[in-house]
């Protein structure tokens, strides 16, 4: 059993982002105190995923960090070769000038 804080009614306490009182367990919905309607349930879940994205990434990331970085193509499949082309020559047109 997880021993999560619970209110007096039973529910799961929870922050303002899911967060329960065990590191890492997030809760919403019916489970945690509040409206039990499905749109609500709904926001509270985006909410925590946004909470847990930032959970799981390091940030702030220094820009030296963020320059070494590269994305693996595989890892966005939705994103079309010519959305990438398109961005690769933005980058490089938005690329400070050099003094030669």
């Amino acid at each position: 059993m997880l021993d999560l804080k619970r209110t007096d009614g039973g529910a799961v306490q929870v922050d303002d982002h899911g967060r329960t009182s065990v590191e890492g367990v997030f809760a919403v919905g019916d489970l945690t105190p509040g409206h039990s309607q499905i749109p609500v349930a709904m926001g509270e879940g985006a909410k925590a995923g946004i909470a847990i994205h930032y959970d799981l990434r390091e940030f702030p990331k220094s820009l030296a960090e963020l320059d070494g970085e590269s994305v693996d193509p595989a890892s966005t499949p939705a994103v079309s070769g010519e959305i990438r082309e398109a961005a690769r020559r933005r980058g490089e047109s938005e690329a400070p000038a050099t003094d030669d």
